[in-house]
């Protein structure tokens, strides 16, 4: 779609719609922090800037040297909106957090980090709204990031509502919101297959039925409570709230680290992907696999290595080295950081293109493997697992869902974005 542009408005007049965040190069650049695979709704409009949607609002956001600025395209702007939307932004890109602070704090724990600061300025964790974050994540099992935009783009289309941008701004693109838990839930599986869903269809519609269920339960127990059963998951404990995620369909545990790390607030959840695999055996000492499954003890030991190395906010340094990985990045370093970033093996520890692009592989360890039956060899977790028969914390919901169908038809390795 062409980009939206504010008419023949002079250069002058181009300036006055947007607004300051009050930011600086070092707190906030838009162009790794937005498109690094923690979310999937920004779309580049232009030279340094992207446009999207945060609830009802279509904003788009402008780099500037030196400040990041704001622009509300669906609305007369008026000082009250703005400065609403100021805050929400605040709160968006998690504005409240000393960024320079940290990567100050890590620069002098960790070696690797210290090289690559300087080339990745400004990168923060967003906190967007949980339920887009969930679907957003249940589509990105063996995915990329192209693909993954191109499926959440067709649902915003086809459920989401559509969104007016104001004729001052000449906008070829449209843009919508995303849907409700309550509209994903009506959705036919068919229709999402459609889509190009493909298997993760059965995953969104399952999910959302429970989200449903969950969030009618939360009312009625709580009626002055306007906020819904993810919300209010906010401020658990990370593994409390990864396992109130985990029973959900089609959710693992990076999946749900995900989750917590990118909409809950759990700054210490670290995904672990095939990337960050590849930093832990190359920078911090973890050993090589010889197999593609990742254990789940192993999968925690990798995360514990991020929160020793960089404490409570081990997920925000966990994102940049994350993004020095990328192809779409890794130019940017000097030839001696990209030899330094090869893998040791590369046949053992295969490229991804987002935090949640390979399928989570998680298996269960058996001991005493030498006799052990038949049926306790190493499976997948997520092929293993079926949907739990316990109930969910508010109420005996998941037992009423049908179980995961036996596929190996999501263990292929993605191709890279």
């Amino acid at each position: 779609a062409a980009p939206c542009d504010p008419g023949n408005n002079s250069k002058s007049n181009q300036l006055r719609m947007f607004r300051s965040l009050h930011t600086c190069a070092q707190s906030l650049r838009c162009d790794t922090t937005l498109a690094n695979g923690q979310c999937f709704g920004w779309t580049k409009t232009g030279h340094l800037e992207w446009t999207g949607v945060i609830g009802k609002a279509v904003i788009r956001l402008r780099q500037a040297p030196d400040d990041t600025l704001f622009c509300i395209l669906n609305k007369s702007s008026t000082n009250s909106s703005e400065a609403r939307m100021a805050e929400t932004l605040h709160r968006y890109f998690n504005l409240q957090h000393d960024l320079s602070a940290m990567y100050t704090a890590w620069s002098q724990s960790d070696e690797r980090f210290q090289m690559l600061a300087g080339f990745f300025p400004g990168i923060r964790l967003i906190c967007q709204d949980p339920v887009e974050c969930v679907f957003s994540f249940i589509c990105s099992s063996n995915n990329n990031i192209g693909r993954i935009t191109k499926m959440l783009t067709s649902l915003r289309e086809k459920y989401g509502e559509s969104l007016t941008v104001s004729d001052e701004f000449k906008c070829a693109e449209k843009f919508y919101s995303f849907p409700s838990v309550n509209s994903l839930a009506k959705i036919e599986e068919d229709d999402l297959r459609e889509l190009g869903f493909g298997y993760r269809a059965k995953y969104v519609i399952e999910t959302a039925k429970a989200l449903d269920k969950l969030n009618t339960r939360l009312r009625l127990q709580h009626p002055q409570n306007s906020s819904n059963w993810l919300e209010s998951l906010r401020g658990r404990s990370r593994d409390e709230i990864q396992r109130e995620l985990l029973q959900l369909h089609g959710i693992g545990r990076k999946v749900a680290d995900c989750i917590s790390l990118f909409s809950l607030d759990v700054f210490d959840a670290v995904p672990v992907d095939t990337h960050v695999l590849q930093i832990a055996v190359r920078n911090y000492g973890f050993p090589v696999l010889k197999s593609k499954t990742l254990t789940e003890p192993a999968y925690r030991q990798i995360g514990d290595i991020f929160r020793s190395k960089f404490g409570r906010y081990a997920g925000w340094a966990h994102s940049v080295l994350f993004t020095a990985e990328l192809p779409l990045y890794s130019q940017r370093l000097s030839p001696e950081l990209r030899f330094q970033s090869q893998p040791k093996k590369e046949n053992e520890i295969q490229r991804a293109s987002s935090p949640c692009s390979l399928p989570e592989r998680l298996i269960h360890t058996v001991k005493n493997s030498k006799n052990r039956p038949k049926s306790a060899r190493k499976v997948p977790l997520e092929r293993k697992r079926k949907f739990p028969s316990t109930s969910l914390s508010s109420g005996n919901i998941a037992s009423r869902l049908r179980k995961r169908p036996e596929s190996n038809a999501d263990m292929s390795v993605p191709p890279s974005s």
